[in-house]
């Protein structure tokens, strides 16, 4: 049995490692096309990286954050078209388990003091 889980957490840190390199490589043209695509709306991009814990493969990784931020009248399906971009487009998967890439979507405010 512990054999099993080594083999799976070496296959893991693999997998990793694969889409990281993939996402550092493809992210200014990610960037590009979510400015293009949704020039009208976005006012800001910011992109960072935090440490995230993968608790049942026992790593610690990095991984980048696109942080979108958006007027306050935006239609509910804006986050489906992020994802249906990043995902139909570059072929990153960032619904599943290990992929170091998430998104965070931000309505801004604007009141007058």
């Amino acid at each position: 049995m512990k054999r099993k889980l080594l083999v799976e957490s070496e296959d893991f840190v693999e997998k990793y490692n694969k889409y990281s390199n993939k996402i550092l490589k493809l992210l200014p043209i990610i960037e590009k096309m979510i400015r293009s695509k949704f020039e009208d709306t976005l006012v800001k991009v910011k992109i960072s990286t935090k440490l995230v814990n993968y608790a049942s493969d026992s790593f610690t990784g990095r991984s980048t954050v696109i942080s979108l931020f958006f007027v306050e009248n935006l239609n509910n399906d804006i986050k489906k078209e992020v994802y249906d971009l990043i995902i139909g487009y570059f072929g990153i998967p960032m619904l599943e388990y290990g992929v170091p890439l998430s998104v965070e979507l931000y309505k801004l405010k604007w009141e007058r003091y």
